[in-house]
């Protein structure tokens, strides 16, 4: 009888540990921005820029920069700079960008580090973004 295949690594992590591991990563932005926060089964972390923003011949009064929303199955990490200039996704890392679905939400499934490495540069390079274009109160 041959042996038994071992099992291959699990493909995803607890969306409540994802949420965990990439939570800090949002934190060390949040001196830029207004921090909202939802409690409940879905939890909720999100980076908000609450000045009046020009886009586009636009005015908003406020404007969303990232998000983490625990999901049942993934964590939900958004990033609204490559909404307001898609071109920002070519200097995204193809690790993150594997998890694309939608504009702006990526579906996130393990924080390994190669994982929290590409989610920080995505949030330094959406800062310089925000920074360039007078966006931040």
């Amino acid at each position: 009888m041959p042996a038994a295949k071992p099992k291959p690594a699990a493909s995803s992590e607890a969306p409540a540990a994802v949420f965990d591991r990439l939570l800090p990563l949002l934190k060390d932005f949040s001196k830029h921005f207004t921090v909202r926060q939802d409690s409940g089964p879905k939890r909720g972390y999100h980076l908000w820029s609450v000045k009046p923003i020009k886009h586009e011949g636009r005015t908003y009064p406020e404007l969303s920069f990232a998000s983490l929303i625990q999901q049942k199955d993934f964590t939900g990490f958004y990033f609204f700079p490559i909404y307001c200039h898609p071109e920002l996704k070519e200097e995204l890392s193809p690790t993150l960008l594997g998890t694309l679905k939608g504009k702006t939400c990526f579906h996130i499934k393990r924080a390994d580090p190669s994982m929290l490495a590409a989610i920080r540069a995505a949030l330094e390079l959406g800062l310089k973004d925000y920074k360039s274009r007078q966006w931040l109160q």
